[in-house]
């Protein structure tokens, strides 16, 4: 069974990832995966690998597998930056969807819809 998580955890959790890698007392202009782990990893309800797939798919990071960095992008600094970000939030729920508490996955929503269409 999947390890559940608030929204509102998730999106802090990915934020604070944002946040972190920014910081120029912590780490040079590209980060080791490793460091960054090592760093945040207790700090995170789900794996820091799990968190860097999505904000990497979606463009908020950028990861190098050859040298094995990540590093943040505009998108990422605004996202840490913002308070809400509706666009943000969504692919964030719906990446995670199986990891949210208490609520019925988007996917398995549809489908209930439309059996009983």
């Amino acid at each position: 069974m999947a390890k559940t998580v608030t929204h509102e955890a998730l999106v802090e959790e990915a934020r604070l990832i944002l946040k972190t890698l920014q910081r120029d007392d912590l780490f040079d202009e590209r980060v080791k995966l490793t460091e960054a782990e090592k760093i945040l990893g207790s700090s995170l309800s789900l794996s820091f690998g799990d968190y860097c797939s999505f904000l990497n798919k979606f463009g908020y990071v950028r990861m190098d597998s050859s040298d094995r960095t990540v590093e943040g992008t505009q998108g990422g600094v605004q996202v840490s930056q913002a308070h809400d970000d509706a666009d943000f939030n969504r692919r964030l729920s719906r990446h995670f969807e199986r990891n949210l508490a208490g609520q019925v996955p988007m996917r398995a929503e549809k489908r209930a819809l439309r059996a009983s269409s």
